[in-house]
Parts: structure tokens; C-alpha cells; sequence
């Protein structure tokens, strides 16, 4: 997006209350009119125009320096936002509790500064805040001596020091994280490289049995559990990524606070349980943790798009289970309604989980038209140089695209999808089902092997489904009931 249009992006994503309260905060703060209808004239734009937007006020004095007066606008708004928001996040609140810390530091006013920061203090330890625990320690060394706080001040340099051990801790479990988030994007689960690579972790220090034991900290207790439920996962040790994935929920669920300060860290445990109950085959298990989803209270645009993604993932999960086409219609139409608004706020991985999802459910409902729309959609996000990137749901969706060419009767196009998939899968190393899977598959470009290929499905699904680790098998599922 363009710099010019970031202000018509931000006028666009506000709420109805938030545009009130900038009417009212812009008052307040003496701007004139002129910046109120600049701001109703973006709101009504469709699109950024900014020629038309000269045009208009081209007798107002502003539109000579007309960039200048555009800045002065996105930073007033952002000021409203930040006022409003004052006390929805706790991070927003110490963050101006700290410049206010500041300005009456300067002013000379140590008392009042020091009360402000008992209160930032406060905050800081009720959500394990440790970034702005050292802030505060900074700004307690610099008032010793203005104010009579001998005793709380006597303890920063030790109190210094294990904050920094703590983020220095936390900082070392945000890699592991990330270099797990690395290896789900390349792989499921399977690959003895992977596996070499998470057990490596797993006896990182900081994830002893002891360390888990000891630590008090949210922050660093929620990292813990996150990477050992995402190891277990990689190297299919089902009971303790049950564990740990129950674990992390858990710990959420007993720290109410926390889930309303990020709602987004207890979705993504509860999205973490249904990828258990996915690849173990327990669908039904989904309802509970649909109705913990419904009732989590959001407050962001950012939080709200995390949210209706995984729930469509989660509802859909539950009514393929339990076979109730009638919702799985209504959570379809939905998504196409709501999907395109949210699509640029979304990650690459996520549009490919959701568009894959539209493909299978449209497969279901032998609507093949879209089912290929969404299908080439999702192949846009695969890195054919590469090969890796969600490398998984690139080969479900050829083998989709595959089975819907084959009832098209495009051969042609089926014996493409198919290649292309296979050339995938040996490049990343399947395991030898799920490459004798592809190659049965590829006999139903013969009309009649029809049958046999199902046999092969079924005994597939019944005896060996858990040897489709990077495939699918919903698709299969799927395909055998239609």
C-alpha cells in the first residue's frame, strides 16, 4: 500500500464510536473544522482520491502544503485512538503512565512521579510485564534520592538483575518458537531431519522438567508449554502434546486478566487443541472448545480477524464430523462475505489454511466452479521454487484439483495437478504411503480403476490413516462418500 493511502486505510478502520470520540477529542484539542471535514471527505471516498480531494477544498488554505495537513491529520487521529483506548490495554496504559513519569520528572514534580510509577509498577506485575518492569526500575534509580523511598529503592540493582536473566530467558524461548514456526511451514510431522532438530530443542535448559518447576512467570510458563506442545507434535508424541497444548489453556483459564489483555494468545491455545483433535481423529471433542471461543471478550479489530478465522476452522471441523451440511452451507456463505474484508489482514499461511478449507467444502458440494477458483487461489501462495512453504496443503489441494479434473473429465489437467504434487512430495521426502497413495491415485486417470482405487482408499483410511501425516485424508473422505 502506498504511503498516501494509509490514512484513508486508518480513517477506514475505524469504529463508529472511535470516529465519534476523534469528532469530539478534535474539538476539544482547538482544530478548526477544516481537518473534521477532510476527515468526513476520506470517509466517504470508496477509494483514495486524492485529486478529488484538492478539488474540494481548493479554497482552504491547507491544500497548498496539502501532505503536511494530511500528516497532521493520521497523527491527531492516532491521538484520539490513543485516548480511547487508555484503558483497554494494560501495555497502552503503562506506556502513558511512564511518559507521564517522564514530563513530571523534568517539571521537578519527583512525588507525584514516583506515585505514577508505584501504579506502573502495579500493572507491570499483575500481567509479568518484564520490558517495562526494567523501565520502571530505571526510572526508580533516577528519582532515589528526590523522594523518601529508601527501602523500595534499596533492592534495584538485584531486583535488575533477574529481570534481565528473565528476558534474556524469554528472548531465548521466542527463538525456539520461531524456529519452530519455521519447521510447521515447511513440514508436518514425520521428517527425521525435523525431528533430530526438535529433540535438540527439547533439551534446551530452559525446558527441564526443573526450570518448568520453578519459574513464576506467565510469559515465560506460556512459551514453555507452547514449544514442548509443538515438538511433541512434530515428533508425534500424542500424549505429551496433549499435555502441554491442556496445559496452556489452562494456565490461560486460571488468569482470566490475561486472556482480556490478549485474547489472541488464548485463541491460538485453543486452535493449538483442535490441530490435536484434527490429526487424531476427534472431531466431536470441537464443541467445547467452540463454545471458550465464543465467549471471549474482544475488543480489537486485529483480535476479531484472529478470532473468525479460527472459528470457521473450528466449526468446520465439527459439522464435516458430524456431517451437518446444512451449517457447513451457512458457515461457507459467510466466509464468502467476510473473507475478502479480512484477506489483507491475514498471514500467507492462514489465507492458504482457509482458501484449502473453501476448496474441500465446495468439493463436498460438487460445486467444482469454485472449488477450482479457490484451488488456483491457493497454489498462489505455494513457492514452486522452493517447494517447502505449506508444502502440505499445496499437494492436498492438487489432489483435490486432481479428483475434481477427473469428474470434469480434463484428464489433461488431472494428469498436471497430480505430477505436480508428486514432484512436491518427493522433493519433501514423504514417507512411502503417502507417495504409493499419490501414484494409486494417479490410476484414475484410467476410467476403469475407479473401484480398485477406492478399496485402496478405504483399506487406507481404516488400517493406515496415520501414515498421511503431509496428506489430508479428509479429502479421501470425502471423495469415497460422493
Amino acid at each position: 500500500m502506498k504511503s498516501k493511502e494509509l490514512l484513508f486505510e486508518l480513517i477506514h478502520s475505524l469504529t463508529k464510536s472511535e470516529k465519534r470520540y476523534f469528532k469530539i477529542f478534535a474539538t476539544m484539542h482547538g482544530d478548526n473544522n477544516n481537518y473534521v471535514e477532510l476527515f468526513d471527505a476520506i470517509h466517504l471516498q470508496k477509494k483514495y482520491d486524492e485529486e478529488a480531494l484538492k478539488k474540494q477544498f481548493q479554497d482552504r488554505d491547507f491544500t497548498r502544503q496539502f501532505s503536511v495537513a494530511k500528516n497532521y491529520l493520521l497523527n491527531l487521529i492516532l491521538k484520539s485512538l490513543r485516548n480511547f483506548h487508555h484503558k483497554a490495554k494494560v501495555s497502552v496504559e503503562i506506556n502513558d503512565l511512564l511518559s507521564e513519569v517522564e514530563l513530571l520528572y523534568w517539571k521537578g514534580l519527583y512525588k507525584l512521579a514516583y506515585k505514577r510509577l508505584s501504579q506502573a509498577k502495579k500493572l507491570a506485575n499483575k500481567y509479568d510485564l518484564t520490558i517495562y518492569l526494567i523501565q520502571i526500575n530505571y526510572w526508580k534509580g533516577k528519582l532515589r534520592g528526590y523522594v523518601d523511598s529508601a527501602k523500595d529503592t534499596a533492592d534495584i540493582v538485584p531486583e535488575i538483575r533477574s529481570l534481565t536473566n528473565d528476558i534474556r530467558d524469554l528472548m531465548e524461548l521466542d527463538m525456539m518458537v520461531n524456529e519452530l514456526m519455521v519447521y510447521t511451514t515447511i513440514t508436518l510431522r514425520g521428517n527425521p531431519d525435523i525431528t533430530e532438530k526438535v529433540t535438540k530443542i527439547l533439551n534446551h535448559p530452559l525446558l527441564s522438567e526443573e526450570y518448568e518447576k520453578h519459574t513464576k512467570h506467565f510469559n515465560i510458563l506460556a512459551k514453555i508449554y507452547t514449544i514442548k506442545g509443538i515438538c511433541s507434535f512434530l515428533i508425534n508424541d500424542y500424549d505429551t502434546e496433549y499435555l502441554y497444548k491442556q496445559k496452556l489453556i489452562e494456565l490461560n483459564e486460571n488468569n482470566p486478566h490475561q486472556i482480556k489483555e490478549d485474547p489472541i494468545r488464548y485463541t491460538k491455545a485453543l486452535n493449538n487443541m483442535l490441530l490435536y483433535y484434527y490429526f487424531r481423529n476427534q472431531g466431536e471433542s470441537v464443541k467445547e472448545l467452540l463454545e471458550k471461543l465464543n465467549n471471549i471478550d474482544l475488543k480489537f479489530p486485529h483480535a476479531k480477524h484472529i478470532v473468525e478465522k479460527n472459528k470457521f476452522s473450528f466449526n468446520l471441523m465439527y459439522y464435516l464430523a458430524t456431517e451437518n451440511m446444512e451449517k457447513i452451507t451457512a458457515i461457507t456463505n459467510d466466509a464468502e462475505e467476510w473473507y475478502p474484508q479480512l484477506k489483507d489482514k491475514m498471514t500467507r499461511q492462514d489465507k492458504m489454511i482457509l482458501e484449502y478449507n473453501m476448496v474441500c467444502i465446495y468439493f463436498l458440494q460438487n460445486n467444482f466452479k469454485k472449488a477450482l477458483r479457490w484451488g488456483n487461489s491457493v497454489m498462489s501462495y505455494f513457492d514452486k521454487a522452493t517447494k517447502s512453504f505449506r508444502h502440505d496443503l499445496a499437494v492436498s489441494n492438487l489432489i483435490t484439483l486432481f479428483l475434481i479434473y477427473i469428474e470434469l473429465g480434463y484428464y489433461d489437467l488431472a494428469d498436471r495437478s497430480l505430477a505436480q504434487a508428486e514432484e512436491i512430495a518427493k522433493y519433501n521426502k514423504y514417507d512411502k504411503v503417502e507417495k504409493q497413495t499419490i501414484a494409486e491415485m494417479k490410476k484414475l486417470l484410467n476410467p476403469n480403476n475407479i473401484e480398485n482405487v477406492k478399496l485402496y482408499l478405504q483399506d487406507l483410511l481404516d488400517k493406515h490413516s496415520d501414515k498421511l501425516i503431509n496428506i489430508d485424508k479428509d479429502i479421501f473422505n470425502i471423495y469415497l462418500k460422493k
